[in-house]
């Protein structure tokens, strides 16, 4: 998003905006990468009795792409790029169904805790907030080394 609203490379024409080095093999790789552990955490979450990853997954990470399209959407000189913050708000909209799912209130996927889990369902909150940080900070390491 560094870029602008668009970038390219390579091709006949000259290239105004070029996209980063390795833009595509990052982009790809997060995003599939990202999936396949949280199916695979959710899977081995679900097996003793922890909260569904999924969830959380979808709603901060469409959230949190919605964000940072509505904050570049308002440009330094003051103009405004609409195509982004449409964008923005309608992957807000995506996201706000997993904040209510993950309400003490919903009753859509309200499980019963598993006899003999290692952790209490709150205690694995906690759990999943120390990973993500790690992740996080993963995250900021291997997109400071790739460009």
């Amino acid at each position: 998003m560094e870029v602008g609203a668009s970038c390219a490379t390579g091709g006949p024409y000259v290239v105004v905006s070029p996209c980063p080095e390795n833009t595509t093999a990052l982009v790809l790789v997060g995003i599939f990468g990202s999936l396949f552990v949280s199916l695979a955490g959710t899977v081995s979450a679900l097996s003793v009795g922890a909260p569904n990853l999924l969830v959380p997954y979808w709603t901060f990470t469409i959230g949190g792409m919605s964000i940072a399209f509505i904050v570049d959407g308002f440009t330094d000189e003051g103009g405004l790029v609409w195509s982004w913050i449409l964008v923005g708000f309608l992957n807000l909209l995506l996201a706000l169904p997993g904040l209510y799912l993950m309400s003490p209130w919903q009753k859509v996927y309200d499980r019963e805790p598993l006899a003999g889990a290692p952790l209490s369902r709150n205690a694995w909150w906690l759990v999943y907030l120390v990973l993500g940080a790690g992740g996080v900070a993963l995250g900021l390491w291997s997109a400071g080394s790739w460009l």
